[in-house]
């Protein structure tokens, strides 16, 4: 199980993409999913994603996730 908190959550995505094999799931609390990630090589994983955000997020990271999961 790979693990990360906060910018180690957007490395532990990362590096389960890279060797998902090695893993038997990932845990990002939060964790964001960066754009030279392949989604693909995370399919076969147990995945838990938490990406707090307050209703004024300006980011609006919440409404593009599922356009990057879809």
């Amino acid at each position: 199980m790979l693990v990360g908190m906060s910018s180690g959550g957007s490395e532990a995505i990362t590096i389960a993409s890279l060797h998902p094999s090695a893993f038997r799931g990932v845990v990002a609390i939060p964790g964001r999913i960066k754009a030279d990630v392949s989604l693909a090589e995370l399919d076969s994983l147990p995945f838990y994603i938490r990406i707090g955000g307050r209703c004024d997020d300006s980011r609006g990271r919440e409404a593009r996730l599922p356009a990057r999961l879809g």
